[in-house]
């Protein structure tokens, strides 16, 4: 089966959180092969977005 990819991206960690976990329950038979974080942050004053990508095959 192919690899495919979701990207989640949030600035608030609690919505980041919901919206995976929301994500997940929509697809119980998947495998998570691997889950990758980023962030970027230019500044102690601004607040950027988390990028997190999780790679599955269903």
């Amino acid at each position: 089966m192919p690899m495919r990819v979701k990207v989640f991206c949030e600035k608030e960690p609690l919505k980041l959180e919901e919206s995976i976990n929301g994500w997940l329950k929509t697809k119980p038979n998947i495998h998570v092969a691997h889950i990758t974080q980023s962030q970027v942050q230019r500044g102690q004053t601004i607040s950027l977005p988390v990028i997190i990508c999780i790679w599955y095959t269903e």
